[in-house]
């Protein structure tokens, strides 16, 4: 662009000095050609910017990370003359567009309509806007450039893949199989004993115990301890460059939903707990609260700072196994969660890039790493 206006500013002062020393109609028309380049150029770059006509559209609003979906990008031309050069350009952070450059240029003749139908894939779990961000409008000989921001972008909420978890054998596995801790010799669930009132069943005494007590004792069928687990949802935020924090919450979020979809297959009922401002608590024990639960993945924010202090654990005192799942595990947070949770079973899944990690070998805790490459 510079280069073109150096060559058509040398093209005036020629133009000038040729009218200056020799006059007459055609140096002078010349002069007045070589001034009104730069007046039509602007004149019909702003004229460009106001009438142009682009439309989009995407086939879902929500949508899974990396499964393509439909979409539809139009650009006409309704006036009587030639669009030269008109750029486009796409969010490429967010989204690619399969047959379609992140910025493309279209010239348009008089009433001329392109229109590109292609697959859209999402790059990150979230809600962001995909398609066309901004136009950039040029003249005939490149002398002015503006700048058309699209307003309303298209706006979706895309929701993290569902893999298998790796981790399911090891933690779903034995421990929510048994039928109980108090299983006796005979295969039946081993029973409580408490003191012989007035009214109990004569079936229900347990001589052996009374034998021992000295007094009549009664026996009380424990329940099945129901498979139940407490997930506990770090949502601290992490250091790093942009697309850094994008992968660390991506793998983090799709860890979690890949353990609460494994135990809905299970039939073990979950109770997931945010460390956010709100305290959010869902449970999931069939396919409404797990929809409720994926869509809440699509739109969770990693904002916490302290993960200590915002967790409500009481709600999960009585459950056997707890899961927990965090970017940063030091001391402070391995002291709490053996706090709250020592009569838990516990598991600590830990998301992270290798080369971060801090070792801890707890009696009672098993801790998985797992790096994003």
């Amino acid at each position: 662009m510079v280069i073109r206006w150096l060559i058509l500013a040398v093209l005036f002062v020629a133009s000038l000095c040729f009218a200056s020393n020799y006059g007459g109609t055609i140096p002078y028309m010349f002069l007045y050609f070589v001034g009104a380049v730069p007046i039509v150029a602007g004149i019909y770059t702003l004229w460009v910017e106001k009438q142009f006509r682009f439309y989009q559209r995407i086939e879902e609003k929500v949508i899974v990370k990396g499964e393509p979906v439909n979409y539809y990008f139009c650009i006409s031309n309704e006036e009587k003359f030639f669009y030269d050069s008109i750029a486009v350009d796409f969010f490429e952070e967010n989204a690619r567009i399969e047959g379609l450059e992140q910025k493309a240029e279209f010239h348009l003749l008089p009433g001329e309509k392109k229109e590109v139908r292609a697959a859209l894939f999402c790059n990150y779990r979230g809600e962001y806007a995909v398609g066309a961000c901004r136009f950039h409008i040029s003249d005939y000989l490149h002398l002015f450039s503006t700048q058309y921001v699209v307003e309303t972008p298209l706006k979706v909420v895309v929701l993290p893949r569902i893999v298998p978890w790796k981790y399911e054998k090891e933690i779903l596995g034995e421990s929510f199989e048994q039928v109980s801790v108090n299983s006796v010799m005979n295969g039946e669930v081993d029973v409580q004993v408490r003191n012989y009132y007035a009214g109990d069943e004569m079936r229900q005494i347990h001589w052996k115990a009374s034998a021992k007590a000295g007094k009549l004792m009664v026996r009380e069928r424990c329940e099945e301890p129901k498979q139940e687990l407490a997930v506990f949802f770090d949502l601290q935020k992490q250091e790093g460059t942009e697309n850094e924090q994008r992968a660390f919450e991506d793998e983090m979020v799709e860890q979690v939903v890949a353990a609460v979809y494994a135990c809905m297959k299970k039939s073990i009922s979950c109770t997931i707990l945010f460390n956010d401002s709100a305290g959010t608590r869902l449970r999931v024990e069939n396919q409404e609260q797990w929809e409720e639960f994926y869509q809440k993945c699509g739109k969770v924010q990693f904002l916490s700072s302290d993960v200590v202090k915002e967790f409500d654990s009481k709600s999960v005192e009585n459950v056997r196994h707890a899961l927990f799942f965090t970017g940063e595990l030091d001391r402070e947070l391995l002291d709490w969660i053996k706090s709250k949770c020592f009569l838990m079973e516990t598991n600590i899944v830990r998301v992270g890039f290798s080369g971060n990690s801090q070792s801890f070998e707890e009696a009672g805790i098993r801790v998985y790493e797992e790096w994003i490459e």
